[in-house]
């Protein structure tokens, strides 16, 4: 650790180890924790290394930040990410929003069952600009393949129909959200058996539903912010 270099200022800075190894900084957790001390926390591997620099008066002019340095490690908790499951999807554009979304948020993309367009469709890659190699996109061939591959996980549906409002349900991380094909939604009788785990977002206006893309990212955003992932 004798060859990282930290620039601690006002505010956190990118830092370096030996050249090759980039650390991430996490911003919120910089903070101010007495007088004269301050605190920064680095993501390193599976730990976070925790520095405390007690300040002390500068040494020269040319010196705005002077002190020594303590530190140590505690194992960081697993991020469990939330799924994001499209059953039958039939716009390419709206696929390649939410994989957009899903890049953006870590999410993994489950396609499931016959899509209305393929894979390579301009559009769909349009919609996702270059952000394809950073979403985890894996197909199914039916929603009972899926079940199967995950036996404990929890699947949350959404419909128009569900009785549950989704800022009132309770999310928990590792969540299947899945969303039905943009003109016929999923099947009644999936919500029927499933009323504990379906949810709904409101609609006020005379308008009956909202596009597949926009109701994915109220609902990934809110399940997001429930866990404190916005945070």
């Amino acid at each position: 650790m004798a060859s990282l270099k930290v620039h601690l200022l006002r505010y956190a800075q990118p830092l370096s180890l030996r050249r090759s190894l980039w650390l991430r900084l996490i911003p919120q957790v910089f903070a101010s924790l007495a007088s004269g001390t301050y605190c920064c926390a680095i993501q390193l591997n599976r730990f976070w290394v925790i520095y405390e620099l007690q300040t002390i008066a500068p040494t020269s002019k040319k010196c705005k930040t002077a002190g020594k340095f303590s530190w140590y490690t505690i194992p960081m908790q697993p991020v469990i990410p939330f799924n994001i499951v499209l059953i039958e999807p039939e716009i390419p554009p709206n696929t390649g929003n939410i994989a957009r979304l899903c890049g953006a948020t870590g999410t993994p993309l489950h396609l499931v069952g016959k899509l209305g367009f393929s894979l390579d469709d301009r559009y769909l890659k349009r919609a996702g600009l270059d952000y394809w190699s950073e979403v985890e996109v894996i197909t199914w061939p039916d929603l009972a393949s899926l079940w199967a591959a995950n036996p404990d996980a929890r699947f949350v549906y959404t419909s128009k129909k569900a009785a549950t409002s989704h800022a009132t349900f309770r999310f928990k991380e590792g969540d299947f959200i899945v969303f039905g094909k943009e003109t016929k939604g999923l099947p009644d009788e999936l919500i029927e058996v499933n009323q504990d785990t379906s949810i709904r977002i409101p609609i006020f206006g005379k308008v009956r539903s909202l596009n597949l893309s926009t109701a994915a990212g109220i609902v990934l955003y809110e399940a997001l912010r429930q866990v404190g992932r916005l945070e």
